[in-house]
């Protein structure tokens, strides 16, 4: 299949996964209680894909809600055509449903975060499901977290995110994957947007053996907008697939896309990425842009961003650009007294840090940690 070319399954077709049986703990673990202690107005917490309320916080003071529904697992209930998407519902135990609200505005961020454990013996499978609907002229604010408790061998996280944003809603939405080393991990999110909607999503990509991402947004209503942007930080021999398609559907929307990343040592990245303009969509202006910084000679990033305009009376670009940091850019500092390793360390920081600009700033405040402690991997010395 053309959409799989870059990213090859052979080991995990040769593993047999089991669903996970593990109990829910009683407490969360020191590192992820801290990280939820302050800042958010409400926390959910999913354990090996199962919501675990005693271990959530969920405020009274506002109007949103959050339920539960029994799934179907049956062929005929499928009209997806991605194939994860079907895994993911035929393994499914529960699909979980957050709304907020007609005017409704919650002042600080929500939480999800996805802890996933393993289990010594055999490899695991963990599906979970969510879907968030915005109400006409509501707005929100979501950091969705996915991590993992224990270093693993194998296990495969299979996780759907469908978004529905009424008219006139907002919506930031960011992504955390922070999975343990060995872990496999498969995201879809889906995104539809009605009439002046806002999407703001921003999806970070820092742990995990391989991890595909696959991201569709849907601009249905007239002068809706989405800044779809991500950044990936890759080591040793991490893979990162990236797929995704943004569609123009209706008259005067916009759409904006920037994706970034770091690779070193022999990881990999893919970023396969289209903007569909349709025929009844004039007017409307899409941007599009990845940019990879390679630290090693034998790092690999396969880009591919693309267009496909059917309408004349639109704005349209889209680019790509990868290579090493500007020698240039060196020497200005070590002219300025600055030692070649903080030289380094400034410019990969600024490269990366940049992708948090106009991010809700208590998800700044939580996300800075990780991804200052995940630049500290790439080394001075990999840079010619």
């Amino acid at each position: 299949i053309e959409n799989w070319k870059y990213t090859n399954l052979l080991k995990l077709a040769k593993l047999e996964f089991w669903p996970s049986e593990q109990e829910i703990p009683a407490s969360l673990p020191p590192v992820w209680k801290e990280f939820l202690t302050r800042g958010f107005e409400s926390s959910f917490v999913f354990w090996n894909g199962r919501y675990a309320p005693s271990l959530s916080k969920v405020s009274k003071s506002i109007q949103f809600q959050f339920s539960q529904i029994q799934k179907v697992s049956t062929f005929s209930k499928l009209e997806s055509e991605s194939e994860l998407e079907k895994v993911n519902q035929l393994l499914l135990n529960d699909l979980y449903s957050f709304e907020v609200k007609t005017q409704e505005k919650i002042a600080q961020p929500v939480a999800f975060l996805f802890l996933n454990s393993s289990d010594v013996i055999r490899p695991q499978i963990h599906s979970s499901r969510m879907r968030i609907l915005l109400n006409e002229f509501s707005q929100a604010s979501i950091l969705e977290i996915h991590a993992g408790i224990t270093e693993v061998s194998d296990q495969i996280e299979n996780h759907v995110c469908e978004v529905t944003l009424k008219e006139s809603a907002h919506l930031e939405h960011n992504f955390l994957n922070v999975t343990s080393q060995g872990s496999n991990n498969f995201f879809i999110k889906k995104f539809d947007l009605g009439k002046t909607s806002l999407l703001k999503t921003l999806h970070i990509d820092l742990g995990g053996d391989l991890t595909r991402t696959e991201t569709k947004v849907n601009l249905n209503g007239i002068a809706s907008e989405a800044f779809v942007n991500g950044i990936y930080l890759n080591e040793k021999k991490q893979h990162t697939d990236h797929q995704g398609i943004i569609r123009h559907v209706a008259p005067e929307t916009l759409s904006h896309q920037l994706f970034k990343g770091i690779l070193s040592d022999q990881s990999r990245a893919v970023f396969n990425a289209k903007v569909r303009i349709e025929h009844s969509a004039p007017k409307s202006n899409a941007e599009q842009l990845n940019k990879n910084l390679l630290m090693s000679s034998k790092a690999e990033i396969d880009s591919l961003p693309r267009l496909e305009i059917l309408n004349d009376d639109v704005k349209a670009t889209h680019g790509s650009a990868s290579g090493q940091i500007d020698q240039n850019q060196i020497f200005y500092l070590l002219s300025r007294a600055i030692s070649r390793d903080q030289a380094i360390r400034m410019l990969i920081e600024g490269y990366a840090y940049e992708m948090l600009a106009g991010v809700d700033s208590v998800v700044v405040d939580k996300v800075t940690s990780l991804l200052s402690a995940k630049l500290k991997h790439f080394k001075s010395e990999e840079v010619k």
